[in-house]
């Protein structure tokens, strides 16, 4: 009911709205990375790596860790612990003062491999060390110096290729330790690229505890004079005219044989000494047996200098006796040609010589040993499984060795463009052992060194595939460009070939020439 004497008013205003809120204020990060403190942008103090730091793909690092504590605080701490480091490495100069060479060049060693210099002058000390080491951080203070972890990769997953020399117990059982946490081999930090199946299916290769070494200390009851015993029945006047002491023929065929021919290969050694001592001539020929002492005798001159001019004489009357040689395309020519041309290059005559390899590998090729698409193979070529396809298998792995390493060096060598498609020395598929009349315990000692050195060609044989096949593309006129990609391809290869060698060529304690040779 309305007053008289008050007069009407309007009705109230509606209450204004509260005001907005301000746009909130950008979150402040307690703790920058280093990186965006010195360049002064935006960090939005991710961990372990900040936003900005990733898209500039730049390492990114923080004075504290935790973000608890002021920058001053920090400063004043990583100051602390710097000092503390620099006094430690004036303690550590002074200690290498008093040690032995062998303690301080093992210290210099540790420090260079990024070991803690705190800790590390304790342990001089003798003080007990309160923090305990990764495995990979005491990997690295043991082995030789890896100066990045692809290296120390390199040591653990391949050892036979990266061998640390004079690592101590420690180390190798580390070793096994540590290869678990890496994968199958293959190239390191590229996953892309594998190990080619044909190696890693391969049975050759495979360590084997029955395998001897070419150097193996024989009982004395069977000690002889020669690395084949049958080489004491060789008369060698019925093969060449050079008035050459049938001691020193044999002596010097025999050290061929041990250190020189399992590198090459050239011929297949087991039938070559037999036609050799039985006057045969399927796998021998005077022209081949003058070209082999030729080399042999340059290599025998390491024990009697006078060797030197038989060796020359020989080698006189392989090139007369090359002349009168009515084909070349017969194995014991090629192999002669080949040993021919090694002769000649240590008796300063490389450019001659090399008309003979090169005279060798055509004929090699019109009998299709190598270098045409439709290259001899078991499949289509009328040579049984037997002592046949032996040799031809020898003689051409060994020629084609030998072509490809020359031809890394001299140009008019050829490329050769298509590998032998015979299996390799010492396949078992090749059906053919050698006759085993001979019972007695020489003949043991033989057969298995023969089996070594087919084992070595092997590895040789397949290793020098491998640099052929990098020549094809580098030695091409055409070649535009080499990738990254066949580049490592090729590497893993050599990586799986190493992995797999034989026993004979890695047992350290014996390591023999070839074994040099290789690695």
């Amino acid at each position: 009911m309305s007053n008289p004497n008050y007069r009407p008013l309007l009705p109230a205003t509606q209450p204004r709205p509260p005001p907005a809120r301000p746009p909130p204020k950008r979150v402040r990060i307690s703790s920058a990375c280093d990186a965006c403190r010195t360049k002064r942008t935006r960090c939005d103090g991710g961990r372990p790596t900040c936003a900005a730091c990733t898209e500039r793909s730049s390492e990114c690092t923080y004075t504290k860790n935790d973000g608890r504590e002021s920058r001053p605080t920090a400063l004043k701490e990583e100051n602390s612990s710097l000092n503390a480091k620099v006094a430690a490495f004036n303690d550590i100069v002074n200690l290498l003062k008093r040690m032995s060479p062998e303690a301080a060049q093992h210290a210099l060693h540790r420090l260079s491999t990024g070991s803690d210099p705190v800790a590390m002058l304790k342990t001089l000390r003798g003080e007990p060390v309160q923090t305990v080491d990764s495995d990979e951080d005491t990997a690295r203070s043991i082995f030789p110096a890896a100066n990045s972890r692809c290296e120390l990769e390199l040591l653990v997953r391949h050892p036979i290729a990266y061998q640390a020399l004079d690592m101590p117990s420690r180390a190798k059982s580390l070793r096994l330790h540590l290869s678990q946490f890496y994968s199958p081999p293959s190239t390191p930090s590229l996953q892309s690229t594998q190990t080619s199946t044909s190696l890693q299916g391969s049975s050759l290769f495979e360590n084997s505890d029955n395998v001897d070494n070419f150097q193996s200390d024989l009982d004395p009851r069977h000690a002889q004079p020669y690395f084949d015993h049958r080489l004491a029945e060789l008369h060698i006047d019925f093969w060449t005219s050079v008035s050459l002491p049938r001691e020193i023929a044999a002596e010097s065929i025999s050290r061929y044989l041990e250190v020189q021919h399992p590198v090459w290969g050239l011929f297949d050694a087991w039938l070559f000494v037999r036609d050799l001592v039985q006057f045969k001539f399927d796998y021998c020929s005077p022209f081949m047996l003058n070209a082999v002492l030729a080399a042999a005798l340059q290599f025998y001159t390491v024990v009697d200098p006078e060797a030197a001019k038989y060796s020359l004489a020989c080698e006189k009357e392989a090139e007369a006796l090359y002349k009168a040689e009515t084909s070349l395309k017969s194995l014991p020519t090629l192999s002669g040609l080949a040993i021919l041309h090694v002769s000649m290059t240590c008796h300063g005559e490389g450019n001659r010589g090399t008309e003979y390899l090169i005279a060798a590998i055509e004929a090699a090729k019109e009998i299709k040993l190598f270098g045409v698409p439709d290259a001899l193979n078991t499949l289509n070529s009328d040579l049984d499984p037997g002592e046949a396809l032996v040799a031809t298998s020898a003689t051409a792995w060994g020629l084609f060795n030998m072509a490809v390493h020359q031809s890394r060096f001299f140009s008019n060598t050829p490329i050769i463009s298509f590998p032998p498609a015979l299996p390799h020395p010492g396949d078992p598929t090749s059906g053919w052992k050698p006759d085993r009349s001979d019972k007695s315990d020489f003949y043991s000692i033989i057969e298995r060194r023969m089996t070594n050195m087919d084992q070595v060609l092997s590895a040789f044989s397949r290793f020098w595939t491998v640099v052929n096949e990098v020549l094809q593309v580098y030695r091409n006129p055409e070649n535009i460009g080499i990738t990254l990609a066949f580049a490592l391809s090729k590497y893993s290869k050599l990586l799986g070939l190493v992995d797999k060698l034989p026993k004979v060529m890695v047992d350290e304690a014996r390591l023999s020439n070839h074994a040099f040779m290789f690695l």
